[in-house]
């Protein structure tokens, strides 16, 4: 599917890579023309909600890292075109289990921070610090 227009990458060396695309479509057509695309497909599923679209490979086809595509439409007034954000990640499943592993991490470095802290304030020995 063309939208005949320029794509924008928000910063490429992003985890969870962004990009925006102006188009002279409006919302409901340029959302017709994605459904149509989607449904004559036979690699890509897509679950459409209003003006928000996440697009994914196939069940069959599909491993627990493929990446899923959140497509936002949204009017923009300053040109008088339709602007499309894109966000490329993992699934949702998957995402949040990076950031639970991250934040399980991040406390218990705080917590053994803060007791080997206590341990040599005490005169105690801390060898990890």
């Amino acid at each position: 599917m063309s939208f005949d227009t320029k794509a924008e990458m928000v910063n490429p060396l992003e985890i969870r890579p962004r990009f925006r695309i102006l188009t002279h479509l409006t919302i409901p057509i340029a959302l017709e023309r994605l459904k149509k695309d989607v449904f004559e497909s036979t690699e890509v599923e897509g679950r459409f909600i209003m003006e928000q679209v996440d697009l994914s490979i196939i069940e069959k086809n599909r491993n627990y890292w493929s990446p899923v595509l959140h497509v936002n439409f949204e009017n923009d007034e300053e040109f008088n075109k339709t602007l499309v954000r894109c966000l490329i990640g993992p699934n949702q499943a998957v995402w949040t289990l990076f950031m639970l592993g991250y934040i399980a991490i991040g406390i218990l470095v705080l917590f053994g921070g803060m007791y080997g802290m206590v341990q040599l304030q005490l005169g105690n020995e801390a060898p990890w610090l």
